[in-house]
């Protein structure tokens, strides 16, 4: 099987289709440095869909601003809009893939989520733990359905105005329904 060549946008090769669905991975290029502010991609979620889980391919790190993490989310001036909705404060200061997760912790007391960088709208009842008995926290994660909120915009902010180095790719896992 050919492998198409990848120019941003969904990559049709790999999309699943059955009944009335269709499932696949849309990949939206940060060509530009960005600057701090929130950022529209110019690319908007369809109406009736669900966002199942992001992704961050960092292909240059960045290294020189103050902040090196990256939000991902829906335009906050619009209705609904959540900035880092979908992943909030991810570090893109190594290359690599990022996965939005909880982080888990090691106390002396138990093992409990401490933080994480999966965004509200993707994970809307996280809950931070202590080292304390009996408070592990919470983590649930569930899709986030595009006709939820008027918002469809996609947008990434960086973690501060200084940025030099940063490029790569935002990806987003889409279940789209006819």
């Amino acid at each position: 099987m050919p492998n198409p060549t990848f120019r941003g946008g969904t990559v049709q090769a790999g999309a699943y289709q059955s009944a009335g669905v269709t499932e696949y991975w849309h990949a939206i290029p940060i060509a530009t440095t960005p600057t701090g502010s929130e950022q529209d991609t110019n690319y908007d979620l369809p109406a009736n869909a669900e966002v199942i889980e992001a992704r961050i391919k960092v292909a240059t790190a960045e290294a020189t601003g103050a902040t090196k993490t990256l939000d991902v989310g829906l335009k906050s001036s619009e209705s609904g809009g959540d900035a880092d909705g979908f992943v909030d404060g991810a570090s893109v200061a190594a290359a690599g893939i990022v996965r939005p997760a909880a982080a888990l912790t090691a106390g002396g007391t138990e093992t409990y989520f401490s933080a994480t960088t999966i965004g509200a709208l993707l994970a809307p009842a996280f809950a931070a733990g202590a080292n304390s008995a009996g408070d592990v926290g919470s983590n649930y994660e569930r899709t986030f359905l595009t006709s939820s909120v008027t918002a469809k915009s996609v947008t990434y902010t960086a973690g501060s105005n200084d940025w030099a180095e940063f490029r790569g790719t935002i990806y987003l896992h889409i279940r789209e329904y006819a």
